[in-house]
Formats: structure tokens, C-alpha cells, sequence
């Protein structure tokens, strides 16, 4: 059973969150934080597999914040960043700190469910079978196929639009 922490302030969010992480298979909510502070007290106290983190966190510290204090406090714990942010220095950033998925918000179940079915897959290859490469690991999970191309188009530095 994968055992997942919800922190997020928008209550609205953190129900969507716990209704959709309730109808994953294989999960089970420990806990859901509304502010940083408690779920940073209860995460530094306690074992869970994966944490979906909002980014905004209102109440006192962002959810990067919490993040760089669990990572400074020796705190290894999976994140899934849920946030409507996009801007490239809040990914990377998040992705520096050892994110395992970034959902952009709006998202469907299926999107929320592939997140987490790709996370069991990984800490399965590598806490059970010992994968240790990543050749090794894309053999056992292999990324999911994208549905649609995607292109991007490079904006020189100073440029806009």
C-alpha cells in the first residue's frame, strides 16, 4: 500500500485530491495538511512513500519552501507537485529539489492516475526488484507513449512573444 500525504491549502484542491487518490488503487491518505508548517511537523515524524504538494501554500511558507526544509532536514520523501504554475523557474526548481512528476493544474483522473501508477512502478524496480541503472529501470517502466507530438518553439534570450 502506497502510503501518500495530501498538503494542500486550497480545500477545494486538497478534495479533488484526496477523491481522486482514494479511487487509485493500491493508495492509502495518511494524512492531508492545509498549511506547511503542521505537515512539515508530521512528515519529520513520520514514514510515508510520496507527498502531493500545491506550490502556494498560503497560510506561511510555499510548498518549495517545505520542500527545501524536508531536503535540508535530511528528508528524502517523494514529491508530485500540484500546482496551476508553470513558469520555468518554479519547475525547475521543483525538479532541483527531486521531484518524481509535475501536474499542472487543470487535469483529468487519468492524468493524476498515470502519475502515481508510474511512481508504484519505480519504487517497486527500485525497493523490490533492486534496479539500479536507468537503462534498467526504463526496461521495467518504460515512459508512456505521448499521444499527440509536441513542438516547441525557441524564443531568443531578450525576446518577447
Amino acid at each position: 500500500m502506497l502510503k501518500l500525504v495530501i498538503v494542500e491549502d486550497d480545500l477545494m484542491i486538497a478534495a479533488i485530491n484526496r477523491e481522486f487518490a482514494l479511487k487509485t488503487p493500491g493508495v492509502s491518505i495518511v494524512a492531508t495538511f492545509y498549511d506547511g508548517r503542521e505537515a512539515l511537523d508530521f512528515l519529520l515524524k513520520n514514514q510515508v512513500d510520496l507527498i502531493l504538494l500545491g506550490i502556494g501554500l498560503q497560510r506561511d511558507y510555499s510548498g518549495l519552501q517545505l520542500l527545501t526544509e524536508l531536503r535540508r532536514q535530511g528528508k528524502m520523501i517523494d514529491v508530485i507537485i500540484i500546482s496551476g504554475r508553470c513558469d520555468a523557474e518554479c519547475v525547475r526548481d521543483a525538479l532541483f529539489l527531486g521531484i518524481v512528476d509535475y501536474l499542472l493544474k487543470p487535469f483529468v483522473y487519468e492524468r493524476f492516475s498515470e502519475a502515481l501508477l508510474l511512481f508504484s512502478l519505480i519504487l517497486l524496480a527500485y525497493c523490490r526488484l533492486r534496479v539500479t541503472t536507468q537503462v534498467a529501470l526504463r526496461t521495467f517502466c518504460p515512459p508512456p507513449a505521448c499521444e499527440e507530438a509536441v513542438t516547441y518553439t525557441l524564443v531568443p534570450s531578450g525576446a518577447s512573444g
